[in-house]
């Protein structure tokens, strides 16, 4: 664990995180806990529809079982002919 001297400036800036090992664009979370402490957690975004469907346990569970065993995959009923 590094610990390094972070300092904010008048308009909420910090100075440079590189001696944390955090890189340029990377995303966080970052929770303020009672006692001062900055908890940062590292984020992603998900849209709307990405995280309904990981909230679908049984329709991750099913997409994980047809990634592991590709036999079990359904050939589409397409409406459209494929050229």
């Amino acid at each position: 664990m590094n610990t390094s001297l972070i300092e904010v400036d008048d308009r909420g800036r910090t100075s440079s995180l590189k001696s944390l090992e955090v890189k340029p664009g990377s995303k966080y979370l970052v929770t303020g806990l009672e006692d001062g402490t900055l908890l940062f957690e590292p984020a992603e975004i998900v849209t709307r529809h990405e995280l309904a469907l990981l909230r679908n346990k049984e329709l991750v569970d099913q997409i994980e079982q047809t990634r592991l065993d590709p036999s079990k995959l359904v050939e589409s009923k397409s409406r459209r002919p494929r050229k």
